[in-house]
């Protein structure tokens, strides 16, 4: 446990359990770090400073009823409850919380302090970003500004994930090759891994490697056993931390999914539905209590499923890779490495058992995202349906 999450739970600790006068803060409330949100849950209590809550006083943030925000370096300890599609409205706290208040500006004012003197590496500044112990973009830059050349407009991040039997060696030697085949690219040790930036002036919506350089970086994974996470880019250093847990999730996501023309070089863009789906899934656990997420899959999909279990067929993979190849049977068939006119069969028997209209747009694409869905539920949370 950090030492972040320590002061959490004392926090919990004392906003939560009676007396208490603010009848809305339940057994159920948790606490957490104002963390760049422009929308508020429900039962959060989030800590914020005052010049965050100042511009939220500007532009109230669309909010769940029963939200609030602990503001730390007021002249006085308050909490601002944000109700759903109200002004935001302040009252003062209870004076028996006045030194949680304190406990709160004390604990960001020594973390400011111990930043200076226990960053020195690459891997300590990504885990200070990690435990959310910078308190301004500006302090994120500053340090992210020490390990690199110099910062562009834009960064990407990258990871790199080497198996257990990879030595530092190889480890040292794949780093130079990767920075060379990339310029702008600057990886630093993290934990037993790689991590760092790729820097670029220029807005990219995607990384811009030839097909020759993405078929010497796929050679580079392979040569090595490592597998590779690269994110979008941002100019946004306080979504630094947000940044790094999609790439980390996505090279998760990756190695368990195996989607085609992928390899072990994981854009986040490609796996972006997957992380849709991730989102979508802890929430729908979190609000229903179990994890049959089939309930949000399309009812066409599910009767596929149970066609292909029962007749050890592949309609469902054939629909999915149909619509994802804008119903060109030729790339269809390529894909799925069967023959046009069984791709033809297939499809006429997918119409035939579910009656869907494959040329309806939206239900296509409704379709696809159930197929993905459906895929997720299978390969990353292990999972079969009840057929």
């Amino acid at each position: 446990m950090t030492q972040f999450d320590r002061l959490l739970q004392l926090l919990e600790d004392e906003l939560l359990y009676p007396p208490n006068p603010y009848a809305e803060i339940s057994s159920k409330t948790q606490v957490e770090l104002l963390d760049g949100q422009t929308a508020f849950r429900s039962g959060v209590v989030y800590i914020v400073t005052a010049k965050q809550a100042a511009a939220l006083l500007k532009a109230p943030p669309a909010a769940d009823e029963g939200s609030f925000l602990f503001v730390t370096n007021a002249s006085a300890p308050v909490v601002q409850h944000t109700p759903l599609q109200k002004q935001v409205t302040c009252v003062e706290l209870s004076s028996s919380l006045g030194h949680v208040f304190n406990l709160i500006n004390g604990f960001l004012r020594d973390l400011a302090a111990a930043d200076e003197q226990q960053i020195s590496t690459f891997e300590q500044f990504l885990d200070a970003v990690l435990e959310r112990r910078f308190s301004s973009e500006s302090a994120v830059r500053e340090h992210a500004a020490g390990f690199f050349p110099g910062l562009k407009a834009f960064y990407r991040i990258v990871l790199v994930h080497f198996t257990p039997e990879c030595s530092a060696e190889h480890v040292q030697q794949l780093k130079d090759a990767l920075e060379a085949l990339l310029p702008g690219l600057y990886l630093h040790p993290y934990h037993r891994d790689l991590a760092g930036f790729y820097l670029h002036e220029e807005r990219q919506i995607s990384l811009p490697l030839s097909q020759s350089d993405q078929e010497k970086l796929q050679a580079l994974m392979d040569e090595y056993h490592a597998e590779l996470s690269i994110s979008n880019a941002t100019r946004h250093y306080d979504m630094l931390r947000t940044m790094f847990l999609l790439c980390s999730r996505v090279m998760t996501l990756g190695h368990v999914l195996h989607l085609p023309d992928v390899g072990s070089v994981y854009h986040v863009e490609r796996f972006s539905m997957y992380n849709v789906i991730d989102l979508a899934v802890q929430r729908f656990i979190e609000v229903h209590g179990h994890t049959d997420v089939i309930y949000l899959i399309h009812p066409a999909v599910v009767q596929l499923t149970r066609y292909d279990h029962e007749h050890n067929s592949r309609l469902r993979d054939t629909l999915y890779y149909y619509l994802l190849n804008d119903s060109h049977l030729v790339r269809t068939a390529k894909a799925l490495y069967m023959h046009r006119n069984t791709v033809i069969n297939k499809i006429n028997k997918v119409v035939e058992l579910t009656g869907v209209d494959l040329t309806d747009g939206g239900l296509c694409q409704r379709l696809a995202f159930s197929c993905q869905m459906i895929q997720y539920y299978e390969q990353i949370m292990g999972l079969t349906m009840h057929l």
